[in-house]
């Protein structure tokens, strides 16, 4: 028998797909803070739709897709599914199925595990019930390799030695926040890093303070790299806070960072990150979190540690 797919629109109903979520990885649990940033504030041109089978719900998801092109990002060919869970392996299934339906027909041609504007989850977390992740895996969905969000307790964080030394040599570096810089930011980005990079600091940057989750290393008047950082109490709590809450009452988050291909090599990506991560420490922040990465070796450098791993996985829905 077959099962009817509905979309869900009240909040009672979307709590209570959230809440499934919740019972099925209680480690990974959405709180209503995250509901309010990514599903009923979500970006500039960033569709939310989400779907359940059953009034209880027996199986529910929420998809993304980007419904149309922005200036600084044409993902349009794109859907994230940004949670799945399920009491019913075969309304699970039902469902995966009338998705990737749906999305074939609306000329998608890829359905990512994770990994969306705004996104709570970075892939398929290790705690997902082998259950769902063959469900996945029935409906099609390859998982492929590995990514990470990393820890840091900033109680006795010290700038490296390899960075100070950067600092010494390169006496014009200045560390300056966005927040009366941001059109060089916004420079930078577009010139540097077109795509979801600048799209993200374009719609973080609307809301009131948005620009102070930024920081800009410059030399002389030049931007040559940047780092976005976001406090628990700070203007926009990012992903990279998503599950900061489990390590205390104060913690932040670093990333993403980039530096500008003339100056790439030179130990700048780096010293910026140590850099900004200081800054917090004295600011008093107890941990930090970085979120979604698979350079591990760069980020040991300056003490962090996986906490949590995802799988990463999708499908070619042209194939």
């Amino acid at each position: 028998m077959g099962c009817a797919v509905e979309r869900v629109t009240e909040r009672r109903a979307i709590a209570a797909g959230v809440d499934r979520w919740n019972e099925t990885v209680p480690g990974l649990g959405i709180e209503k803070w995250h509901v309010e940033r990514s599903l009923f504030a979500p970006f500039d041109g960033v569709s939310v739709c989400c779907l359940a089978v059953g009034s209880e719900p027996r199986a529910f998801a929420v998809l993304k897709r980007l419904n149309r092109a922005t200036p600084t990002y044409d993902a349009t060919d794109t859907a994230w599914l940004s949670l799945f869970a399920f009491t019913d392996r075969a309304a699970g299934r039902e469902l995966l199925d009338w998705i990737t339906t749906d999305l074939r027909e609306r000329d998608i041609s890829e359905l990512s595990v994770g990994g969306a504007p705004q996104h709570l989850l970075a892939g398929i977390p290790e705690q997902l019930p082998e259950s769902h992740v063959e469900t996945l895996t029935e409906a099609g969905l390859d998982v492929k390799g590995r990514v990470y969000d990393l820890h840091r307790d900033l109680a006795d964080y010290a700038v490296p030695d390899r960075c100070r030394a950067v600092r010494d040599e390169r006496s014009d570096l200045e560390l300056v926040s966005a927040t009366d810089h941001d059109s060089d930011l916004h420079r930078l980005l577009a010139d540097q890093f077109p795509g979801r990079w600048q799209y993200e600091a374009a719609n973080i940057c609307r809301r009131p303070g948005g620009a102070s989750d930024y920081w800009l290393l410059r030399t002389g008047d030049e931007p040559v790299a940047f780092v976005r950082s976001n406090r628990h109490d700070g203007p926009y709590r990012g992903p990279n806070l998503n599950w900061g809450a489990q390590f205390g009452d104060s913690y932040c988050g670093v990333g993403p960072l980039g530096v500008h291909e003339d100056y790439r090599g030179e130990g700048l990506g780096l010293y910026a990150t140590a850099a900004v991560v200081d800054r917090l420490a004295a600011a008093g922040y107890d941990h930090c979190v970085i979120d979604w990465t698979d350079h591990l070796p760069f980020y040991d450098r300056l003490g962090f540690e996986p906490f949590q791993t995802y799988r990463t996985a999708g499908i070619d829905l042209c194939g």
